[in-house]
């Protein structure tokens, strides 16, 4: 049975432990962030100058054009001090001119994880498609479309059981 210590993030806004879901960010210590209460911005902005974790994960979900402005300045401060950062998004937000900005200053520390929400995943039958904004287009670094398959995903899974490392915020 899998059991987390994480109850929802709590009343602190965040919670900790390694990062589990396979990104270039895999096994770093980080500091998870959900923008429920806006109110905290000043206290997350402080757990996320302390040198205790190396990566900020924000999960950005649909409250995005409400919290436009707390999303960018925890973003951003975590990027200006060193922190490598994962802002799980849904696609639509994916050609926001912010985030392509930030993939290109800071494209080592920033990975725009894209949430597609796929029912009975393990059953398999389809495959994800990455493609330029513009198909076709003349920009010589867009070098066509990226793929990848069921069974090259199956190999990539992040088990139930590997969350129950996460801790709420203290």
């Amino acid at each position: 049975m899998t059991v987390n210590l994480r109850k929802g993030y709590g009343s602190k806004g965040y919670w900790t432990g390694p990062e589990v879901e396979h990104t270039q960010f895999y096994g770093l210590k980080t500091l998870f962030l959900v923008p429920d209460n806006i109110e905290l911005l000043d206290q997350l902005i402080k757990k996320v100058d302390e040198d205790a974790y190396q990566h900020v994960y924000i999960g950005m979900h649909e409250s995005y054009a409400e919290r436009k402005e707390w999303f960018e300045t925890i973003l951003l401060r975590a990027l200006q001090h060193g922190r490598c950062c994962t802002v799980e998004m849904w696609p639509q937000y994916a050609t926001l001119p912010v985030f392509n900005r930030i993939r290109f200053n800071y494209s080592t520390q920033f990975c725009m994880l894209i949430r597609v929400e796929v029912p009975n995943l393990m059953v398999g039958g389809f495959a994800l498609k990455a493609m330029p904004t513009i198909s076709f287009g003349t920009d010589q670094n867009e070098a066509g479309v990226m793929t990848a398959s069921y069974q090259c995903l199956r190999h990539r899974v992040t088990h139930w059981s590997k969350y129950e490392q996460d801790v709420d915020g203290k």
